[in-house]
């Protein structure tokens, strides 16, 4: 089965069968993927495949044309989006074409087959003037069933830089095979520092998002961790289906300090024989032990560090500011008396 299965989608992909029309340079031309497998349809279900186009040549718009073989319920049931205008536009080489499955609600447990023949025409070409055609087929096969199947294939796994003390949080992207939203999906987290020693396990299996039967999509899980401190660390992320490792990557994790998030400011003036201990008391911190103050217990909540700026007005220094100032007044008084004396006596003694 494997071996057909790849037959035809190097085929498919490959064949790249040659137009010859004058004044056209011969094209390459594929389908991906060649088929449409779904063995967990439940009477009522619907999806949308994406196929796409590819050509090495995409000098001119080619009209692209489909025709639907196989079971009387694979002609109702499969339909091309679009299918009167489709086109690949020039300059494009990449064009999506996207195969909509539709079950009826009273359809028939059973499989059924059939087949999607594509081909392309550069637009303005008459169909009669083209020897051969550029083109593939697209298998599909479908499975109608009456019961509930949870089935889903991880794509992809990335995980988003934590402030220290935060859970990890893992984006996984997701393919829902089977016939029943998906809401959990059991996922662990092994966490090294540089040095290679493992410091921290987790798990965690609640997605954010409910992925939908027969669609792809991308959800959070949250994976509770000890406190790690800032710096960088490696992750063996595991998901399991059924108990099973699934899916396995090695990912970069980066924690950020707690200094990093956003400041809140206070400013608190003391003064009297109490500065020391004000001053002490406010020093607050949100890494602070003093877990009784309500400053410190609103800044573990939101993980935001707390500063407070001190300001000390002592009265003796206060004091000996003011008397400085006055002494600084009387010298200037003095020395404006003595200049205002010298130059009388000068202005008199010039009269003389």
């Amino acid at each position: 089965m494997k071996t057909k299965i790849f037959v035809h989608s190097m085929l498919s992909l490959v064949i790249g069968l040659v137009i010859l029309v004058p004044g056209t340079l011969a094209a390459a031309f594929g389908i991906a993927p060649p088929w449409i497998n779904n063995e967990n349809l439940k009477p009522g279900s619907s999806f949308v495949y994406e196929i796409d186009l590819n050509t090495n040549d995409p000098a001119q718009d080619m009209d692209v044309k489909t025709r639907i073989t196989g079971d009387d319920e694979i002609l109702e049931w499969v339909t091309i989006r679009d299918s009167a205008s489709f086109m690949m536009p020039a300059g494009q080489q990449h064009v999506p074409m996207y195969v909509e499955v539709n079950v009826p609600e009273d359809a028939k447990p059973g499989k059924y087959k059939g087949d999607i023949g594509v081909t392309v025409i550069p637009r303005g070409i008459e169909r009669e003037d083209v020897s051969i055609f550029l083109g593939g087929h697209i298998s599909v096969n479908l499975q109608v069933v009456n019961y509930d199947v949870t089935d889903y294939w991880v794509k992809s796994v990335s995980v988003d830089p934590i402030t220290e003390g935060q859970p990890a949080s893992l984006n996984l992207t997701v393919k829902n095979l089977g016939n029943t939203p998906l809401s959990s999906l059991k996922t662990t987290v092994e966490v090294f520092n540089k040095k290679g020693d493992v410091v921290a396990n987790g798990s965690g299996d609640q997605l954010t998002k409910t992925i939908q039967p027969h669609t792809v999509e991308t959800a959070k899980v949250s994976v509770p961790l000890p406190s790690l401190e800032s710096g960088s660390y490696w992750l063996n992320v595991s998901a399991l289906k059924k108990g099973k490792v699934v899916y396995q990557n090695r990912l970069y994790l980066a924690v950020n300090s707690v200094d990093l998030n956003n400041i809140v400011s206070t400013s608190v003036q003391v003064g009297g024989d109490t500065m020391k201990a004000a001053a002490e008391a406010n020093m607050i911190k949100a890494s602070d032990s003093d877990h009784s103050n309500p400053l410190v217990r609103e800044a573990k909540k939101s993980n935001v560090q707390v500063k407070t700026t001190v300001t000390v007005r002592a009265p003796l220094t206060n004091q000996l500011i003011g008397v400085v100032i006055i002494l600084l007044g009387i010298l200037i008084l003095i020395t404006a008396r003595i200049q205002t004396g010298l130059f009388s006596k000068f202005k008199r003694s010039k009269r003389r």
